[in-house]
């Protein structure tokens, strides 16, 4: 190359080759390459060997998790409750181990308790505290080693592994549901004269729990709609209600309401609420007869002429229109199930209000499974109802500051030595909540006996006791849980009015009680309970329970006259002579102290003997319960109805 020397800065300056780079030796690559595989193959090794121990490891614990439960289940299948039955049960588990390639020493601890489904996940399991119960469940907890092939340079000592298992054993138990209703038609003087004006028959139920139309429509926009359907005037609602009308053309109109609602159409699905749903109803009606019915309109409807226009502007049951002229039951099952409506009052009593209408079988889905277990244990109920009301105002909430203040008014009474508590908030009496509790149409079954001997025959068994009524009254303080469960009784624990004691300013200690009063109302307008042993030739409505007839439908299953499952109904009766031997206990009122104990609780007794157990239950009671229940037997009316099916079975243990 050429180059150049700068006179002013002495720099060479030109062109010239800059040196290029070489690639490297291939010697060299190798050598790195090497170097990395030395050093990443103990790690690979290292990883090799732990994948395979620990792959082992798992192996080994689902080995000792599959002898664990196999073991379980051998150990709650000798749960019988004979006294040997704990002895056997470790034996069972023992051989089981051994069976397996274990040994009993395996099993680091065996426990005996409860188990119940209806515990929350991880706690379902209660170890027993003592043996004085027969237990129906055992856990077992297994710990054995598993060992190390690869990683022993690493550690010496063999992997540990350990797994648990829960078996219980229900022995005989029963699944059972049931469907409450305020009052039946079936059949009886009241249902030939209705079979005689339509032509055919009726089966009427009332708030009953396959659910009725319940389907309101707006009474103005009927009578305008039927107005323009037979030619009228639309808005001379005098003319109208006072025109003599044909049921058949009054059905007409709210069938064709109903169907449009059914389809869509946005206009009658303005007129009402629920139309749509009730056309499946009105289009089985048995017309046969009816045409030649007829009836002024306003007396059809309940209206008297006259009525200002204001008055109409009101929803109309359609179910309430419909038996103004025949009496109707829709076809499907009210699907509502076990859903209140919960709703806050907003007022500063701290007040909420609880409702559930129209409730399907229970349990809404399945069916309850009653052990014998849970007889023993008393969970062995099944509550429906067609209304419940819950209005609870919480004693520790806004209400607590007046209180305080009241009773804090009520301490000059200290003054001549006396303590007064007037509805307490706290201490030892202190109320939770003061509520009122309403079920309309309650029924409850009570399973107290399973008998299952002989296995597999008609002689087969269950015990119960059911409990049917109109309505139920419950004031005090009231579990809102177990109000609006299905597995609970409803009832009000006594709620604290009133505590006056005498301390003689402090110098008595404890106080001397001169008054006590609590108030915890049970007041069940009911039937006397009906104890039932229904057996597995009694046969099942299948229509009222579809999910558990459909278990006749299963091969080899003996016919519904043979074998279980099967149902009873059960109406209310003895009405009044019932209120009357329960009323002086119904009304809870109790009174302590010197004064509620000597003096004013036996005359309250003898006043509610006098009256209830005397008067309403030995005198008037019988009598008027004769006419009532025989009037409603010729009309074929049933009333506080309970409907109740039931199966039963052997279980074999089972593992969780």
């Amino acid at each position: 190359m050429v180059a150049a020397t700068c006179n002013r800065c002495g720099l060479m300056s030109g062109t010239f080759a800059m040196p290029r780079d070489l690639p490297a030796p291939p010697s060299r690559e190798r050598g790195a390459a090497a170097l990395l595989f030395a050093v990443t193959l103990p790690l690979l090794i290292m990883m090799i060997a732990f994948v395979v121990d620990f792959g082992y490891g798992y192996y080994s614990k689902q080995r000792l998790q599959d002898a664990l439960d196999l073991a379980a289940i051998a150990a709650a299948r000798e749960l019988d409750g004979a006294a040997e039955e704990r002895g056997a049960a470790r034996a069972a588990a023992y051989a089981v181990m051994e069976k397996n390639g274990f040994s009993a020493t395996d099993i680091a601890t065996l426990k005996f308790g409860s188990y119940s489904r209806g515990r929350p996940i991880g706690s379902r399991f209660h170890p027993e505290a003592s043996q004085s119960r027969s237990p129906n469940a055992v856990e077992l907890v297994g710990a054995a080693e598993s060992p190390r092939f690869f990683s022993r340079v690493l550690a010496a000592d063999n992997l540990g592994v350990a797994a648990t298992s829960v078996a219980m054993t229900t022995g005989r138990y029963a699944t059972v549901k049931i469907g409450s209703g305020l009052a039946k038609l079936s059949g009886g003087l009241l249902n030939a004269l209705l079979g005689a004006l339509l032509g055919g028959n009726v089966n009427l139920s009332v708030l009953d729990y396959n659910g009725l139309l319940g389907a309101n429509v707006e009474l103005l926009s009927f009578l305008d709609e039927y107005a323009i359907r037979v030619g009228l005037s639309a808005g001379d609602y005098d003319g109208l209600l006072s025109a003599d009308v044909s049921v058949l053309g009054v059905l007409g109109v709210i069938a064709d309401v109903a169907h449009n609602a059914a389809n869509g159409d946005p206009k009658a699905l303005g007129l009402g609420l629920g139309l749509g749903d009730a056309f499946p109803g009105l289009s089985k009606l048995m017309l046969l007869n009816i045409k030649d019915v007829n009836i002024k309109l306003g007396d059809l409807l309940g209206v008297g002429i006259g009525a200002v226009d204001s008055g109409l502007a009101i929803p109309v049951n359609l179910f309430d229109l419909v038996t103004a002229s025949i009496l109707v039951a829709s076809t499907g099952s009210n699907a509502t199930g076990q859903h209140p409506i919960s709703v806050s009052l907003g007022t500063f009593l701290g007040a909420s209000l609880d409702v559930s209408v129209v409730e399907m079988p229970q349990p809404p889905t399945g069916y309850r499974v009653i052990s014998e277990e849970d007889i023993r244990n008393g969970d062995n109920i099944l509550r429906t109802a067609q209304i419940r009301l819950l209005l609870r105002v919480d004693w520790q909430g806004p209400l607590t500051g007046i209180l305080y203040v009241v009773n804090g008014l009520l301490d000059i009474l200290q003054v001549l030595g006396l303590d007064a508590d007037l509805l307490p908030t706290y201490g030892p009496h202190a109320n939770d909540n003061l509520s009122i509790g309403v079920a309309v149409a309650p029924a409850q079954v009570r399973v107290n006996a399973l008998g299952c001997e002989p296995e597999n025959t008609a002689d087969r068994y269950v015990s119960m006791a059911i409990d049917t009524g109109l309505a139920s009254a419950h004031v005090g303080q009231i579990d809102r849980d177990d109000f609006l469960s299905n597995n609970a009784a409803a009832h009000a624990d006594p709620f604290r009015v009133l505590g006056l004691s005498y301390n003689l300013w402090g110098l008595i200690n404890p106080p001397l009680d001169i008054l006590t009063v609590d108030l915890g109302v049970n007041l069940p307008i009911a039937a006397p309970t009906a104890h039932v042993d229904l057996k597995g030739e009694a046969l099942l409505d299948a229509a009222k329970f579809p999910d558990i007839a459909a278990l006749f439908d299963q091969a080899g299953h003996r016919p519904d006259n043979e074998d279980f499952p099967s149902g009873v109904s059960v109406g209310t009766t003895q009405i009044i002579t019932t209120l009357g031997k329960n009323l002086r206990t119904a009304l809870g009122l109790q009174l302590g102290g010197f004064l509620g104990t000597y003096l004013l609780q036996p005359l309250i007794d003898a006043v509610t003997y006098i009256v209830g157990d005397f008067l309403i239950g030995m005198v008037l009671g019988p009598l008027l319960d004769l006419i009532v229940d025989l009037l409603l037997k010729v009309l074929g009316i049933q009333v506080g109805t309970a409907d109740v099916a039931v199966s039963i079975s052997y279980a074999a243990a089972r593992g969780w």
